[in-house]
């Protein structure tokens, strides 16, 4: 499958136009009052624990998916990188889980929590995929409310449960939510959500959308770039994004053309970069994005 859309900036000559839900048993009650002798000593603080959150879903490694074979998959919660995992859980320790991974993530109402591995709605965390080589996959995660099941898939499989056109690893990391959807416009800046996840520019940042860029070399030459970007990161496992860059003389009739050998380019982190010596042709540019499957 090829997600594909077309990002057209058009130039005349040098101008640029542009759960499973896991409930608690209790609440545990930490709100005594300390007596001695007749006399009111303290009041300690209540912890209140909340439903644990709980995370669910397949992984796959390359092209292997893992399974409850695996067992030297490890998939855990960590409030950092590089820090401690709050909550863990080690491919085929639960036979009744087969391929998947569970993580339960524990809640509290309070702030400050008073365990180490507990956390609140609206934290980040960094999901991390590992084994005896180190980290294979992270990303990151905001907890949404309390008492909460969601399924998220790590690696080719690329789930929309929402059906929305953007995958849900997509929406959980740059959103922190399901929310917002592929026709809608978080920043603002007349790019829908699924163009920009295609063009791999980031949906919150009304400054950061796909353009082509052109300039002067010369009297006579004029350079038309772009920046090509590597499909990398959360909801692009298995997809490379390509660029192509077209042209034509006529906006009316149309008829673009690919510019030989900036066609099929592979989004590798780069500036692209054309050099057009037709100092006197009215020409106009735009540059094709797709999401192939590698």
């Amino acid at each position: 499958m090829t997600i594909q859309r077309w990002s057209t900036i058009e130039f005349m000559k040098t101008n640029q136009r542009q759960q499973l839900t896991s409930a608690s048993t209790g609440v545990k009650q930490l709100f005594g009052l300390a007596l001695m002798s007749g006399g009111l000593i303290a009041a300690a603080r209540a912890e209140l624990p909340a439903p644990d959150n709980i995370l669910y879903g397949t992984i796959t490694l390359g092209s292997q998916p893992v399974t409850d074979a695996d067992t030297n998959i490890i998939v855990e919660a960590r409030r950092t990188l590089n820090g401690p995992a709050i909550a863990s859980y080690r491919m085929g320790s639960e036979a009744a889980m087969g391929g998947f991974y569970r993580l339960n993530l524990k809640l509290e109402e309070l702030d400050p929590v008073t365990e180490s591995d507990a956390s609140r709605a609206g934290e980040s965390l960094v999901l991390v995929i590992r084994n005896q080589n180190g980290v294979q996959m992270q990303l990151p995660y905001q907890i949404p409310e309390r008492g909460h099941a969601q399924r998220l898939d790590f690696g080719t499989t690329v789930s929309d449960s929402d059906n929305d056109g953007l995958p849900d690893l997509y929406e959980l990391s740059v959103f922190g939510n399901l929310n917002p959807n592929g026709t809608g416009d978080e920043d603002n800046d007349g790019v829908k959500n699924k163009d920009e996840y295609i063009a791999g520019t980031n949906p919150n940042d009304r400054n950061g959308f796909f353009h082509l860029t052109i300039s002067r070399s010369g009297p006579v030459n004029k350079l038309v770039s772009f920046f090509a970007v590597t499909a990398a990161g959360a909801g692009y496992a298995g997809y490379d994004r390509i660029y192509t860059l077209e042209s034509t003389t006529n906006l009316s009739i149309g008829n673009w053309r690919g510019v030989p050998n900036y066609t099929n380019l592979l989004g590798n982190n780069s500036t692209v970069t054309y050099v057009s010596n037709e100092p006197d042709a009215q020409t106009f540019y735009r540059c094709r994005l797709q999401l192939r499957n590698r």
